[in-house]
C-alpha cells in the first residue's frame, strides 16, 4: 500500500513539475485541453504558495544534515506534510548543453520538528 502511495505522489509530483506542454499523441483534443487547464492551475497554486516557518526550518534541517551549504546546483524543497513531519525532496539540478535541465533526485527525507528528527525515506 505505502509503496503504490509512493508512487501515485512520485507521479504528482513530476507531472506538476514539468514546465513544457507538450502534447502526447495518444491523446484526444479533449483530454489535451484539460491537461493544459490543470497544469496552468497547478502553477497559479504554486504562485500563490507561500512557505511556513516549519517548512523552511525542516528544508534547512535537511541541508544541515547533508551538509550542503549554499550549493546553487542542489535544490531542498518542501513537498508534502505527513502528520507532525514534513517529507523533504534533494535533488540535484544538471545543465547540459543544448538540452533542457534535467533533476536526479538525491533523496527523500520525513523532518519532524519536535524532537528533531531527520529520517532516510526509501
Amino acid at each position: 500500500m505505502k509503496k503504490m502511495l509512493w508512487i501515485i505522489l512520485a507521479f504528482v509530483f513530476i507531472a506538476g513539475c514539468e514546465e513544457n506542454n507538450v502534447e502526447a499523441p495518444s491523446t484526444t483534443k479533449e483530454e489535451n485541453q484539460t491537461l493544459k487547464l490543470i497544469s496552468n492551475k497547478n502553477k497559479q497554486n504554486k504562485d500563490k504558495f507561500q512557505k511556513s516557518p516549519e517548512m523552511n526550518k525542516a528544508e534547512n534541517l535537511v541541508r544541515q544534515y547533508l551538509e550542503l551549504g549554499d550549493s546553487p546546483n542542489t535544490a531542498v524543497e518542501f513537498d508534502h506534510k505527513v502528520g507532525d513531519g514534513y517529507v523533504i525532496h534533494v535533488y540535484d539540478v544538471v545543465k547540459q548543453v543544448n538540452q533542457k535541465e534535467k533533476s536526479k533526485t538525491r533523496g527523500w527525507f520525513l523532518v519532524t520538528l519536535e524532537p528533531e528528527n531527520i529520517k532516510v525515506l526509501k
